[in-house]
């Protein structure tokens, strides 16, 4: 009962960390996306001018951050599917909680919650990439 109790623990710890490393890495992409979005707003305007509409323009930078989540989430799966195994081996050939196993599970759930992630920091600059003046091509 006292080692549920301590996993019960431990996997609260664990969680709050998640919930903030998610909410620091959603402000990273804002901030990201922000900068992005200050050196494409010539493009920007430009694909307005040729006929682009606002929604159109937003859907290309959610797009974007969608891309490189998906694809950074891919890479981090790979790499633990090929780490986990190499780093059981390395520490022993007995298991006292049984063979490990991949956790399938745990890596869809990383790769929606990475794609949620750079959803909720790309929506801010989508926004604001939509509301970009085509006029402001002209003042160059």
């Amino acid at each position: 009962d006292q080692y549920a109790d301590q996993l019960a623990t431990t996997q609260r710890v664990f969680l709050a960390i998640a919930a903030l490393s998610l909410l620091v890495g959603s402000v990273g992409i804002l901030n990201i996306g922000l900068a992005t979005l200050r050196e494409r707003s010539d493009e920007l305007s430009l694909r307005r001018s040729f006929g682009a509409t606002s929604p159109e323009v937003a859907r290309i930078m959610i797009l974007e951050s969608q891309i490189v989540a998906v694809a950074a989430a891919v890479v981090a799966m790979v790499i633990a599917a090929v780490v986990l195994p190499a780093a059981l081996r390395a520490a022993g050939p007995e298991y006292p909680l049984g063979p490990p196993t991949l956790p399938v599970t745990a890596m869809v759930t990383g790769l929606l919650v990475s794609c949620g992630a750079a959803l909720a920091g790309a929506l801010a600059p989508a926004i604001r990439a939509a509301r970009v003046p085509i006029a402001s091509i002209m003042r160059v």
